[in-house]
Order: C-alpha cells, then sequence, then structure tokens
C-alpha cells in the first residue's frame, strides 16, 4: 500500500519545523510532500500533490484554518484535516466540526497527541483505501463481464444502457460514440521460452500501473472536464485473452493520440514490447463489437509489421479482405538458399530470407499457421542439407527447440531473424567442418609422403591421383595448410630424414638417397642447398661432436 501523504500549513516556521520533527513520520507509513507558509501556497500544493492529510494552523493571514478547510474539502472530500490550534482557540476551533475537520492537534504540541492523531488517522485511511479497492475491483470486474457480453454476445440494448449508467460509463446521448483499442504487451526477453513466464507477471502488473497511474498523470494535461471524469469516458480492463482493452466514449479524446501516449509510458517504464489495435470510431453501442473486432484483426497484422506498433484497423482494411493472394515460399527461391548456404554465401542467402516472405499479403488463408508450416518446409531444407553434410562434421543439428520456438514466434520480422540466425549457424559449421575436414586431409597427405619416401616416382600428380583430387586443388590446399608447396614440403621431408640418418647410422650416401627416393647425385645438390655443406662435411662435422 502507497505511504500516506502529508501536507503542513502554518505561517510560523517553527511550528511548521516542530510538527516535522516532533515524530519519525516514515515510522507510520506516511511521507510529508510538502509545507506551505499560507492557505493560498497550500490551496497550490495541493493541486500538485493531493496529500490524504493535512495539519493546518487554525490562525493564517488572509485566510483562517476553518475557511481554508471548507475550500479543501469541497473540492477534495477523501483528504483528512488536523487543526493545529491553541486553548484560546479551540471553543472556536469546535465550529469546524461541522465542516468536516477530522481531530486537533492542541499546542503546545505534544508528541503522544501527535502519535495517537496519526495513528487513528491512518487506521481511517486505510479502512477507505480497502473499500475504494474493493469497489475498483468489483467494478473493474462488471465493465470486463459487460464488455464480454457486448462482444462476444447478442444483447439488449436497454439493460446494458442501465449497466452503463450504473458503472458510470459516460455515453454521450446525443453522438453515442464508441472506440475501442486493444495493447498487447510482451516481455523483450529474448529468450522465447523465459518470455511467456515473464508475461504471466508482466501484463497484470502494467494493467494495474495504467489504472492506478498513467490516467491520472495523463488527465492532469487534458481539460478541467475531462481531468475531472477521464475513467468515465476512457474504460481499461483485461479481457480473458490477457488483453488489455480501452473503451473510449468521447469524442474529444483522441485515441490514437492516446494510445501514442499510453505505449511510451509502458516501454519507457517497462522495457518490454506494446503493440496496440485499433478499431474505427463508431456510433451505437450495438457497434462496440464491430469496433473491437476491428481492433482484434489490426492487432493481428501485427504478424507483417511485427512488434511494438500502433496498428489502425482503417490503414489495412484492403489488406486484411485481399482474399486471393494464398501465399507460399517458392520451391525455386528455397533451393537457391540452400546453394547458398553450400558455397558459405551468408548475404545472399539472407537476402533469399527476405525474398520468401516478400510476397506475403495477410488475409484468413495467410495466418499465423500457414506461416509456421511454410517454416516448418524450410527447416526440412535445412535438415537435408546437414544430413547431406553428415561426413564432415556431426557437431550441428536442429533439434526440438528450433522445432519449438516456431510456435511461440508470433510475426513476419521475427521469423526472418530466427531462420537467419538458423542460416548463419548452420553456414558457420558447415565452414568449421571443412577446416577440420581439410586438416585431416592434408595430414592423411603428409602421413603418406613420410611413410613413402623411398618411393622416387612420388609427385604431385601422383598424390593428388592416390587421394582422389585434381593436382591444382592439392596443390592450393597445401599451400593453405602448410604454408609450403607440395615441392618444397617434399625435399624438405627428404632433407630432414637424410639428416637423421646421416647423424644415427653409418649408411653411404647412395644408400640414403635409395632411401629417401632420390639419385645420389642429385641428394649432393639437395643437400648442400638445404644446410649449407656437402654430406662429406656434416658427417664429419657429427664426428667432431
Amino acid at each position: 500500500m502507497n505511504d500516506i501523504k502529508v501536507l503542513i500549513v502554518d505561517d510560523e516556521y517553527l511550528i511548521r519545523n516542530l510538527l516535522k520533527l516532533k515524530i519519525n513520520w516514515k515510522d507510520f507509513g506516511m511521507d510529508i510532500v510538502g509545507e506551505a507558509s499560507s492557505a493560498r501556497e497550500a490551496l497550490e500544493l495541493i493541486e500538485k500533490t493531493i496529500p490524504d492529510i493535512i495539519l493546518a494552523d487554525i490562525c493564517m493571514p488572509f485566510m483562517d484554518g476553518i475557511e481554508f478547510s471548507k475550500i479543501v474539502l469541497d473540492r477534495f472530500p477523501h483528504i483528512k484535516i488536523v487543526i493545529v490550534t491553541g486553548y484560546d482557540e479551540f471553543e472556536y476551533a469546535k465550529r469546524s466540526i461541522k465542516i468536516g475537520i477530522d481531530d486537533f492537534i492542541l499546542k503546545p504540541i505534544n508528541s503522544q497527541e501527535i502519535r495517537k492523531v496519526v495513528l487513528d488517522l491512518k487506521y481511517k485511511i486505510n479502512l477507505e483505501r480497502d473499500k475504494e479497492s474493493e469497489l475498483e475491483n468489483l467494478k473493474i470486474q462488471l465493465k470486463e463481464k459487460l464488455f464480454y457480453e457486448l462482444t462476444e454476445t447478442k444483447i439488449n440494448l436497454i439493460d446494458i444502457k442501465d449497466r452503463f449508467e450504473c458503472l458510470k460509463i459516460n455515453i454521450n446521448e446525443k453522438n453515442n460514440f464508441f472506440h475501442v483499442a486493444i495493447i498487447e504487451i510482451c516481455s523483450s526477453n529474448s529468450d522465447f521460452l523465459k518470455r511467456d513466464n515473464e508475461n504471466v507477471l508482466l501484463i497484470p502488473k502494467v494493467f494495474n500501473d495504467i489504472n492506478e497511474n498513467f490516467t491520472k498523470k495523463y488527465a492532469k494535461n487534458k481539460s478541467q472536464i475531462l481531468s475531472n471524469k477521464l475513467n468515465d469516458f476512457v474504460n481499461i480492463f483485461l479481457n480473458e485473452r490477457n488483453k488489455i482493452i480501452i473503451l473510449n466514449t468521447s469524442e474529444k479524446i483522441d485515441l490514437i493520440k492516446y494510445c501514442e501516449d499510453i505505449k511510451k509510458y509502458i516501454i519507457d517504464k517497462y522495457n518490454c514490447f506494446v503493440t496496440i489495435g485499433i478499431g474505427n470510431k463508431l456510433k451505437g453501442i450495438e457497434n462496440i463489437k464491430t469496433s473491437y473486432q476491428e481492433a482484434c484483426k489490426a492487432l493481428d497484422y501485427m504478424i507483417v509489421i511485427g512488434k511494438d506498433k500502433i496498428i489502425n484497423f482503417c490503414n489495412i482494411y484492403n489488406n486484411y479482405y485481399n482474399e486471393n493472394n494464398k501465399w507460399e515460399f517458392e520451391s525455386i527461391k528455397l533451393d537457391e538458399l540452400i546453394f547458398y548456404m553450400e558455397n558459405g554465401l551468408k548475404i545472399r542467402a539472407t537476402e533469399i530470407i527476405d525474398n520468401l516472405f516478400s510476397e506475403f499479403t495477410y488475409n484468413k488463408y495467410n495466418n499465423n499457421n500457414k506461416i509456421r508450416l511454410e517454416v516448418f518446409n524450410v527447416l526440412s531444407k535445412f535438415q537435408q542439407l546437414i544430413v547431406k553434410n553428415k561426413n564432415s562434421s556431426n557437431s550441428f543439428q536442429l533439434n526440438s527447440n528450433n522445432y519449438d520456438l516456431i510456435y511461440k514466434i508470433d510475426n513476419i520480422p521475427e521469423f526472418k531473424i530466427y531462420l537467419k540466425e538458423i542460416v548463419y549457424d548452420i553456414i558457420e559449421k558447415m565452414h568449421n567442418a571443412d577446416i577440420k575436414k581439410v586438416n585431416r586431409y592434408i595430414e592423411d597427405i603428409q602421413d603418406y609422403l613420410k611413410k613413402n619416401l623411398n618411393d622416387s616416382n612420388i609427385s604431385l600428380s601422383s598424390v593428388a591421383q592416390k587421394f582422389f583430387i585434381s593436382p591444382s586443388h592439392l596443390s592450393k590446399l597445401f599451400k593453405q595448410e602448410t604454408e609450403k608447396t607440395f615441392i618444397k614440403y617434399l625435399r624438405n621431408i627428404r632433407m630432414e630424414k637424410a639428416i637423421k640418418l646421416l647423424r644415427e647410422t653409418d649408411l653411404k650416401a647412395y644408400q640414403i638417397a635409395d632411401r629417401i627416393g632420390l639419385e645420389p647425385h642429385y641428394l649432393s645438390i639437395i643437400f648442400k642447398k638445404y644446410t649449407g655443406v656437402s654430406i662429406n662435411d656434416f658427417r664429419q662435422s657429427q664426428k667432431i661432436n
């Protein structure tokens, strides 16, 4: 429950300060929201702060406490007023009981007396708040029941008008004007599974905040007539589908502008998605249902343009009733998408995803269920691509979450993002798998070369043929993975093998040449180029060492 707001009015600073310091107001759940040195100053503060309790001196210049209290209670009957008076003024002060003063505090000010008065007032205010809250909740429930009947059942106009009057829903009999909007609130959590859980708590919280806070702030900026009766003109409640409904019955209120303000308020405070569908302005109670259905259809159009929008039915009327276009993904575009993915062309692949949805026109055939079926078709294509490349790597698979999330998404912009993320993931993992494959491929070739060094016929062409690859592609891969040409790599491992044999054996040069697949004369030439010394000099140096 909110703190009780207290305003102190006294022309003497010391008395005001004494009232503030005599007790710890926070301990009683109270907050001093202001102080004034005169009745005039206090009246301005009351408009801004709307206090629950006013402590007012009885003797003040220009206007005494009793006259001041009468003005306050005429305008704000809920405010509790306590007169601060001396013993010699008490008989005069008792006259104020007739105008609704709640209590007195006698000077000199006593802490015990203030505590007693404060506790009595707190009890009264809390009782009134509880009763007011119960009545407000009952009123909201009755409004929700009434609106459900207006939009979902046949109505008795005479009975409905009586119930409108009972619930203080203002109807201009001359214009008989109605306008409906529907607000959908959605958590901005990128985790779709967590988003649902957050929505359960978020929606009622936002609804209560709008009713308790937003309408008051909004009313302050409007004309006095609307400020006093805004809740009679603009009725806000929650329906059985967990959507917030706005029923406007005044032509003086621009519902579109009102929705823009309410959308900004919710987003700024809760950092969530807010989408609003607005029906047409219609006359006649019987047409509330039509305006509501139009608002529903406008909200459904979120499937095309995404969340965080205000959608007016009159702007999408032609789109909604275009039933000739039965949309589906073109198979040729799907084939292009798979081709670009296989070849690692991310940008082209994402362009295709945008193109897949470009022909979409919303109608009763082309809805969220239809889009989900088409997206399932795309995922099946992705799965085929993965299976096709399963020999490259088993590190990536589409799992049940990929399919479950499709049921959580409800608009094309999010479907596009979702598919692009999967495309990026598959391309990246296929690329990584290809790198690993090439690494293993080159390692196998290197191992083959080391084991067959004695083969004098070994060459780029013979190895390429052995491993079923073109010589040019093998040359390119070898250079890419080892940073050496095939010829240079083969020469290096032959020379390293020759050095090892010279160090560890007494083999003759021609015997070493035979073991590494070279002519003796050619070995001598290459060895000197590789080490800078002849074979004999190298062997002599090894003996000295």
